[in-house]
């Protein structure tokens, strides 16, 4: 599903009982929320790797990470994409450095 994401409207999405929401940001590619069934929210960018795969690639919970700073880290996901770096791998890596 695809809706152009307010405020407004993440506080109002809900998933139903024993299924998981995904909700589409139209206005920036590979951005995505999931809604839990327990009305977690939670950021994700997936979009195709430069071996083939769509990852996804965890970029906050909501509220704590608004919608701009969403996309802002999506779009700089995808900017990695663009250099041939997998952001989720990338990702991955920094956080088992610690």
């Amino acid at each position: 599903m695809a809706v152009t994401l307010t405020d407004t409207r993440v506080r109002a999405l809900k998933a139903q009982e024993g299924r998981r929401l995904e909700v589409f940001d139209p206005r920036e590619p590979g951005l995505l929320l999931r809604v839990s069934p327990a009305g977690r929210k939670t950021w994700y960018f997936r979009d195709r790797s430069p071996k083939g795969g769509q990852p996804r690639m965890k970029l906050g919970t909501y509220p704590a990470t608004g919608i701009k700073d969403a996309q802002e880290l999506a779009r700089a996901a995808r900017s990695l994409l663009e250099k041939g770096i997998d952001p989720a791998e990338q990702q991955r890596k920094q956080r088992d450095e610690i």
